[in-house]
C-alpha cells in the first residue's frame, strides 16, 4: 500500500508547477488545496481532506488531467 509521502513524491513535479495547487498535512489527513487568487474571487480557495493515501493519489491525478488539458488549450 502506498503512504501519503509516496503519492507526494509522485505528483512532486506537477505540484511544483501548479502554483494554484497545495498539499498539506493535517490531523485529520492530508488536506489538497486550490486557491483561486486571480479573477471573480481573489483570495478564494477550496480544499478537500484525504483520509487515505488513495484518496490523495485519485484528486492528484484527476488535477493533474485538468491541469494538462488546460496546458494544451
Amino acid at each position: 500500500m502506498m503512504s501519503f509521502e509516496q503519492v507526494i513524491d509522485i505528483f512532486g513535479d506537477y505540484l511544483a508547477l501548479d502554483t494554484e495547487m497545495e498539499v498539506c498535512k493535517s490531523r485529520y489527513g492530508y488536506i489538497r488545496v486550490e486557491f483561486h487568487g486571480t479573477g471573480e474571487l481573489p483570495g478564494y480557495c477550496s480544499g478537500m481532506v484525504c483520509h487515505t493515501p488513495k484518496e490523495l493519489f485519485d484528486l492528484l491525478l484527476s488535477d493533474y488531467e485538468s491541469y494538462l488539458e488546460i496546458q494544451r488549450t
